[in-house]
């Protein structure tokens, strides 16, 4: 095997000392050099690099046992910021995210998407007049995540199928070419679970379904996203539950989509927080339909885990609105159609509940960075 140059090394000593930084937080540098058993003239160098970088700060002292009390070092959260924006067919919501991908502002206004230059147009004064107010330097910016309804080719170059926005051939240059800063296109339930993955670092194999105005799915194995073959995978929403039932957009009758997005569970009259509380004051029309809906979702969970017998996780708009009651009955409901004693408890509800889309086209460019260091 080829061995190390010296600057190779460096840059691997560089990598892994900012790296524990990140998951530390907090951490003095006679520890870094313990953990990563290097000596201290190679780590303070390190330490000097990183700080003109301006990519960590020495802020306050650790308490001592004795002698001189060792300085706390950590990341810069804001010292690099990411963008993301969620394209609905009639809205726009835009989120900048700090390394460690917590919301600093964000932003939505009410714009009907069309495949002409206008709306790109329009689309690139609002996401440029965002970031211009948070008056951050050019170096500072990495990019913005375009999240969108549709299917995004393998390069990320082009939108291979959308009839949700009609923009099937759509190209990354259409939606960047007003943007003053890199862009790239991402399917946005990829995105979706692309955050709950970043918020929760212990799922290793499972479905996530997002239960939003549409409905979108995506499989995780070994904590990656899976992206299979040809048009994809995760495509839960164009699974089949009622064959020849309600119309859905993509042509065909029955899909889950008509069944289990948020549209379908409140109609065109309606929204989510006014459907809630007469449900939760015990409007017997929308019990009625809540507990329809709960059937149909109990039906799609078990099919998916007789398919794949991991967790499902539940995210999107909905999620957030289920309480205890209303997420016991979804658990008995699943294991009354499972056709074996399943004792596991496998449904949970998403950990990144708030401009989920948003923020995982934003963890793109973080999660990139943070491996280029």
């Amino acid at each position: 095997m080829k061995k190390a140059t010296t600057a190779e090394l460096k840059k691997m000593n560089r990598s892994n000392i900012f790296k524990l930084i990140y998951s530390e937080q907090k951490i003095a540098k006679q520890d870094i050099a313990a953990k990563l058993q290097l000596s201290l003239p190679p780590v303070t160098q390190c330490l000097k690099e990183l700080e003109q970088m301006q990519l960590i700060e020495k802020n306050g002292h650790f308490e001592s046992s004795g002698g001189r009390k060792p300085q706390v070092i950590s990341c810069v959260r804001k010292s690099r910021i990411s963008f993301g924006v969620e394209v609905l067919k009639n809205q726009l919501q835009i989120v900048a995210a700090d390394l460690y991908g917590a919301i600093l502002k964000e932003s939505r206004i009410d714009l009907s998407y069309t495949n002409t230059p206008e709306y790109y147009q329009r689309l690139g004064e609002f996401v440029n007049s965002f970031i211009l107010s948070m008056h951050i330097a050019d170096r500072r910016i990495l990019g913005v995540g375009i999240a969108v309804q549709g299917l995004v080719a393998p390069d990320g170059l082009s939108i291979t199928y959308s009839p949700i926005l009609n923009c099937t051939g759509a190209h990354l240059e259409d939606f960047s070419k007003y943007i003053h800063y890199p862009c790239r296109l991402i399917h946005d339930s990829e995105a979706a679970a692309f955050a709950e993955l970043w918020f929760s670092r212990d799922i290793r194999d499972a479905i996530y379904l997002s239960l939003s105005k549409n409905l979108g799915g995506a499989v995780v194995l070994n904590s990656a996203l899976y992206k299979g073959q040809g048009i994809g995978s995760g495509l839960i929403e164009h699974m089949v539950l009622e064959p020849g039932g309600r119309p859905c957009y993509c042509g065909k009758k029955g899909c889950l989509e008509a069944y289990c997005s948020a549209d379908s569970l409140i109609g065109s009259d309606d929204n989510l927080d006014s459907f809630f509380a007469a449900l939760r004051s015990g409007n017997s029309d929308q019990a009625e339909r809540w507990n329809q809906y709960l059937g149909y979702l109990s039906a799609a969970i078990n099919n998916m885990h007789m398919l794949i017998n991991c967790d499902i996780i539940l995210g999107g708009h909905i999620a957030p609105y289920f309480n205890d009651s209303d997420f016991n009955k979804l658990n008995s409901l699943v294991h009354e159609k499972c056709s074996y004693p399943e004792q596991r408890d496998y449904i949970h509800i998403g950990r990144c509940s708030h401009a989920v889309v948003a923020t995982g086209a934003a963890l793109l460019y973080i999660t990139e960075f943070l491996d280029s260091i």
